[in-house]
């Protein structure tokens, strides 16, 4: 094929009144009523023949992309490489190398030991029927959320509980889907044993026993790491298997997940073998959406460790409203005027430096809840909730952090005090942004009123922050988010007097002593307000409809 380069000829003759334009196509033209051939454009060619061959191997960009990616990472060139396992559901494992089987039994079991320093050991612990409890202790001492030990850091995001050990080795379960990932540094190599394996890249010695030789009996091999050998003398292995086969949607599900080519998972399939995973979705007991949510969830585990990130399936996502229905993602349910929630959740985000310390006795928490529970109540607002959220504190305080009192995010206004007793402070992160952004993530309920309370410390530099002022704008504008802000400054007025009875503003208004007993406002002092120039949050408070006080 001919490839002509394109060229552009322009005369204007302004004396004979001559405007000529000759434009000549890189490509075969003839007529008006024909496509022009732009498969002579060799450009044009190479992207074409790229889409026939991404078409007929059933290929997307998108897995060449993350199949390939891998070998542009340096530290995945050279060993020591890192390695992860798995405890999903009741009874399903996937050891240190790749192994995967079915177990469960009746006692404490060791998931694995670091048999070189006694830096680790994991332990699973059958209490219930159906249940299982892991549990990790290091040098003896029990934790509770969230909490600093030393170089561990414990913490809980929305429905995750996160234990992070500087020296290599990271726990995530999953309490949604009942799933616990063990992340290990590949300096652990051959270091490790236990029901996960020996983290040796040799799969075939995966069920090695305590007594140092491989036993592929499961029930005897799971029995040699028992805690309590005198006690737990049975060999049996008490995993269930699917006796009848699954209903057809299940089926369904579960084909739609593992093995179907427009499969939300697929683009993984090529780097992570995906039968094993089809395999427990498949003969999983009292099989359900969830169960089969589960075994895709675990999946993408095992891709996001190999660098290639997923998205959860669409029908594993449900939005659970007030009265216990659930909505699908993807569906819309409007809400009316008597359907609407009359609640509110508010989240406290509190920068855990200087200025805050001892916040419950120096801010008066206590009375600030009760005041606010007493306006709400005005407004026939009932079951509120309330959270707290701790950012720019020393060690595991530096980032943000949901306090967690008794298993519990949000919480009452009769416990919400309690949350912020004893919050260390430091000099850790000062990334306001990146706190309200975290609190944005939180679990709200669905139709309620959300706000949020910020008590900062420091000047809200723009050096300081991840996110600029529009993206975070932008982020409470589109999750109807109402910002207050409790500031550490003080207002400046030509008078100085108004600054005896000044008490806040919001975005149009200024209140004063005067509107203790109703809340009127005015608007001509709110013109007069000379806020610092470093507090930018009035770009934020201003347009999420919020007050500073």
């Amino acid at each position: 094929m001919l490839y002509r380069e394109a060229k552009t000829k322009f005369i204007f003759n302004a004396e004979t009144g001559i405007m000529k334009l000759e434009q000549k196509l890189p490509m075969s033209w003839h007529a008006f009523n024909e496509t022009p051939k732009f498969m002579e454009i060799p450009e044009i060619r190479a992207i074409n023949d790229a889409q026939n061959y991404l078409v007929m191997s059933n290929k997307s960009f998108w897995m060449l992309y993350y199949q390939y990616k891998p070998y542009t990472e340096p530290h995945t060139w050279v060993p020591p490489f890192d390695s992860y396992a798995m405890v999903v559901g009741p009874q399903h494992f996937v050891a240190f190398d790749g192994q995967h089987y079915d177990f469960s039994g009746s006692c404490s079991y060791l998931l694995a030991n670091d048999f070189m320093d006694s830096i680790f050991s994991m332990i699973i612990n059958y209490i219930v029927k159906d249940k299982i409890n892991v549990k990790l202790f290091k040098k003896g001492v029990n934790t509770k959320l969230p909490v600093q030990l030393d170089k561990a850091y414990i913490y809980r995001e929305a429905d995750t509980i996160m234990i992070e050990i500087l020296k290599g080795f990271t726990l995530k379960c999953n309490l949604k889907f009942d799933i616990c990932k063990f992340h290990v540094s590949g300096w652990y190599f051959g270091m490790t044993a236990g029901l996960w394996g020996t983290m040796n890249n040799e799969p075939r010695d995966d069920h090695l026993a305590s007594t140092k030789r491989i036993n592929n009996n499961i029930g005897r091999f799971a029995q040699s790491w028992s805690l309590q050998p005198k006690k737990c003398r049975s060999t049996n292995n008490q995993a269930k298997i699917a006796t009848e086969p699954l209903n057809e949607n299940l089926t369904e599900l579960c084909e739609a997940f593992f093995r179907s080519k427009v499969s939300p998972l697929n683009t993984c399939f090529p780097i992570m073998n995906a039968l094993p995973y089809y395999n427990l979705c498949m003969n999983y007991p009292n099989g359900d959406n969830r169960t089969s949510c589960t075994a895709a969830v675990a999946y993408m585990e095992a891709c996001k460790l190999e660098n290639t990130p997923l998205r959860i399936p669409d029908v594993c996502v449900q939005c659970q409203l007030i009265n216990g229905t659930e909505v699908p993602e993807g569906q819309f349910l409007n809400l009316d005027a008597e359907s609407v929630p009359k609640s509110v959740d508010i989240v406290f985000i509190v920068e855990a430096k200087e200025c805050n310390a001892n916040i419950s006795t120096k801010r008066n928490i206590n009375q600030v809840v009760s005041l606010i529970e007493k306006e709400l109540t005005d407004l026939k607002l009932a079951n509120n909730r309330y959270a707290l959220v701790v950012f720019g504190g020393p060690g595991i305080y530096s980032e943000p952090r949901s306090i967690i009192v008794n298993n519990q995010i949000f919480t009452t206004q009769q416990v919400i005090p309690h949350y912020f007793e004893n919050i260390p402070t430091g000099n850790g992160s000062s990334d306001i942004f990146h706190a309200i952004s975290f609190a944005k993530e939180l679990i709200f309920r669905p139709g309620v009123s959300k706000t949020m309370i910020l008590l900062p410390c420091t000047d809200c530099q723009a050096d300081n922050m991840k996110l600029d002022y529009p993206v975070l704008h932008q982020l409470l504008r589109e999750n109807d988010i109402t910002l207050h802000i409790l500031m550490n400054n003080d207002f400046v007025f030509p008078k100085s007097r108004i600054n005896k009875i000044f008490y806040g503003i919001d975005s149009n208004t200024a209140y004063t002593k005067k509107d203790v007993k109703e809340l009127k406002g005015d608007a001509g002092l709110r013109r007069q307000v000379k806020l610092p120039k470093f507090y930018r949050f009035r770009i934020l408070y201003t347009f999420s409809i919020g007050n500073k006080w």
